[in-house]
């Protein structure tokens, strides 16, 4: 990231965050995201088969209209390193009131890490503090998922 121009004297640069439009997804039907499955077919495609691990959120409204879908993380092969700053800087932009929070693994398994559980416990804890509701972390693959909430591993 490029440092800050400096100013002249004491004063503090102006810093104008924005959100655009980067690219349409392929599918029309993000949309229709409403469940785990609804929301695992659509990533599958996307993120299911790729090599690199990648996360994303997908933010939504407070009727939990889907407001867009933030690629927050790659990685690599086996693991991603996401930044809690990164993830809600994009949810406050879009005006978000929830969160699913998705990643792929590569290999195929969709068996959440001790890290998948940290980090879970960190989104949902830091979504509270701003608050924007996490309603669940999908872990996606070519073949299936895994749902937090449907699992019942989602923090209390």
């Amino acid at each position: 990231m490029d440092e800050l121009p400096k100013c002249p004297g004491d004063a503090p640069p102006v810093v104008r965050l924005s959100l655009r439009h980067e690219k349409c997804p392929r599918k029309g039907v993000v949309r229709h995201l409403r469940t785990p499955n609804d929301i695992h077919s659509y990533l599958k495609t996307e993120y299911g088969c790729e090599a690199q691990e990648w996360a994303v959120v997908i933010g939504l409204g407070s009727n939990n209209a889907i407001l867009g879908i933030h690629e927050v993380a790659i990685g690599g092969l086996d693991s991603t390193v996401v930044d809690p700053r990164v993830v809600f800087a994009g949810l406050l932009l879009m005006g978000a009131a929830a969160f699913v929070f998705c990643h792929n693994h590569p290999s195929g398994s969709t068996q959440p890490s001790t890290l998948d559980v940290t980090m879970t416990r960190q989104l949902k804890d830091a979504g509270k503090i701003l608050g924007i509701r996490m309603v669940d972390h999908i872990i996606v693959s070519g073949t299936g998922y895994t749902s937090f909430l449907a699992e019942g591993m989602f923090p209390s």
